[in-house]
């Protein structure tokens, strides 16, 4: 029988020595109903399509590497009571995940068969991003890869003539003009990220680094969809379930 208390344990176990007692704002254990944990729901996001999943699926553990934006406040309220009100524990791990090596940039680094692979881009005290190396392709060819691993339509930008083969993965929101100095100095071909914008499109270019964007959701569900696993595998009577959310 798994126990809320043990899978925290666990959790807390799988990170690091000082991680997160360095990043306390940056993960975080929502209600604690003492019951069987049998099922295991897990997701990008908490808002009220991902705990409206959860419920479905019995779930009396939501897992999402976001917790309920703070700055969306009647959303994060409702939140907060859905969970409450359906008895459903709740965890998030945002930076801590991003920095580990079954986490959200690295697993999908791994998914696109870079080698070599290191961690790079300085992020509340923490390396979030991964920078390595894949097998020369032209870059119609390294988008279409994206576009399987990732499950959707990308957004390709090609600022190079030459064949990927160096890259930089920042799941999430990276697109900060600080993250792509990361690239530079990596000596990266091609940067990839989760969401846009037109200061980042202008600096790629300026800089000749492609860049591919994936969506915010997307590029992070696979580290999470790992760490889940890596939960899951402790315990052999509780199943896992992800959360199909929008492409935002």
């Amino acid at each position: 029988m798994a126990r809320l208390i043990d899978i925290k344990n666990t959790m807390i176990q799988m990170f690091p020595e000082g991680v997160l007692n360095d990043t306390t704002w940056e993960y975080g254990f929502k209600f604690d109903f003492d019951k069987e944990i049998r099922s295991i729901a897990y997701a990008t996001n908490l808002t009220p399509f991902t705990i409206a999943k959860a419920i479905e699926n019995n779930a009396e553990l939501l897992i999402t590497h976001h917790d309920a934006w703070s700055f969306m406040n009647e959303q994060r309220a409702a939140c907060n009571k859905l969970l409450a009100e359906n008895e459903i524990n709740h965890c998030f791990f945002h930076t801590p995940l991003d920095a580990a090596e079954f986490g959200t940039s690295y697993s999908l680094a791994d998914e696109l068969g870079m080698e070599d692979k290191k961690f790079t881009v300085p992020y509340h005290g923490l390396l979030i991003g991964v920078a390595g190396n894949v097998k020369e392709q032209p870059f119609d060819v390294f988008v279409d890869l994206c576009e399987k691993v990732l499950g959707v339509k990308v957004r390709g930008y090609q600022n190079n003539d030459g064949l990927c083969s160096r890259v930089l993965v920042v799941t999430g929101g990276g697109n900060d003009t600080d993250c792509l100095d990361s690239a530079v100095a990596e000596q990266c071909d091609t940067y990839i990220t989760g969401e846009y914008s037109m200061y980042l499109q202008q600096y790629a270019e300026f800089h000749g680094i492609n860049l591919i964007i994936g969506g915010h959701t997307k590029t992070e569900i696979i580290g999470v969809r790992h760490f889940a696993n890596k939960i899951a595998s402790y315990f052999d009577d509780v199943k896992i379930c992800e959360i199909d959310e929008p492409h935002y």
